[in-house]
């Protein structure tokens, strides 16, 4: 015990963080789960399944945009090679 505190935790509060830490809830999920009203559904999974579909698209975008505009360029190789 902290030399703090005049009493232990309750065994439930001791369980509890145990399982927190075997979760290993990051500190946005737990945010997002504080916020979520008690009479509302919690959908973190749902929700972060779609954002990670989300950020794959726009990776693939992104990807496809930076590879398209180099393809359009021309390679330094040659540009820089001049006739003699």
């Amino acid at each position: 015990m902290r030399p703090d505190k005049i009493a232990a935790n309750h065994i439930s509060t001791v369980l509890g963080t145990l399982l927190e830490l075997a979760e290993s809830l990051s500190t946005e999920e737990l945010r997002y789960r504080m916020s979520v009203p008690p009479s509302a559904r919690d959908t973190y999974h749902k929700d972060v399944k779609g954002m990670l579909k989300q950020i794959l698209e726009h990776q693939r975008k992104k990807n496809k945009i930076t590879y398209m505009s180099s393809a359009a360029k021309p390679s330094s190789a040659s540009s820089s090679q001049q006739p003699r």
